[in-house]
């Protein structure tokens, strides 16, 4: 299961994400498209975002050409104020050095919209685990629950031990759950 998951219309490609005949970069919302080569070095594959406006950004799975076409996540910001934010931290966020931790890669400023290039995390989400449960009428044993947190709280002493970096924007719902835990951060 995909650590991500994306909401949309019935094509299953995210309302904002849709192809388009010419493939243009820009801030606007619906105006990246599936396929287009950023900074010559990755193709957008997915979007994953099911709003477009969200003040995160859209959310991509794309393709590292110079890296065999590994899958990176790539956040797009189209908001200045976000823009600017994510520059200050930025540095600090790539000096985050732990193995559940996704590394950070650079920063990507093209046609009005700056990109967060970050290792690509698979696994299911928090989320996506509670309501299969949910679903299966299961809950959470206090064993299931230690071991959870013997996996998260070390990459959160790392995240706390930053003074510089804020990860307010840490959600459970969020977090992926692969062999290893490792956070997907935002």
């Amino acid at each position: 299961m995909e650590g991500n998951h994306a909401g949309g219309d019935v094509s299953g490609i995210p309302v904002g994400c849709q192809r388009k005949t010419a493939p243009t970069i820009g801030p606007h919302r619906n105006s990246s498209v599936i396929g287009t080569l950023l900074a010559d070095r990755y193709r957008l594959d997915r979007c994953l975002s099911s709003d477009p406006d969200h003040p995160q950004g859209t959310l991509w799975c794309a393709a590292d050409q110079l890296a065999g076409d590994a899958p990176v996540a790539l956040r797009q910001l189209h908001d200045p104020a976000s823009q600017d934010r994510f520059r200050s931290l930025w540095a600090s966020m790539q000096s985050l050095l732990h193995p559940q931790i996704p590394r950070f890669g650079g920063l990507i400023e093209q046609q009005g919209s700056l990109w967060l290039v970050r290792e690509w995390q698979e696994g299911s989400t928090l989320s996506q685990i509670q309501t299969q449960r949910l679903q299966r009428q299961l809950v959470f044993g206090p064993g299931e629950v230690l071991l959870l947190l013997r996996q998260l709280l070390p990459p959160l002493a790392v995240l706390h031990g930053q003074e510089s970096v804020s990860y307010t924007h840490l959600r459970a719902h969020e977090t992926v759950l692969d062999l290893v835990c490792r956070l997907l951060l935002e």
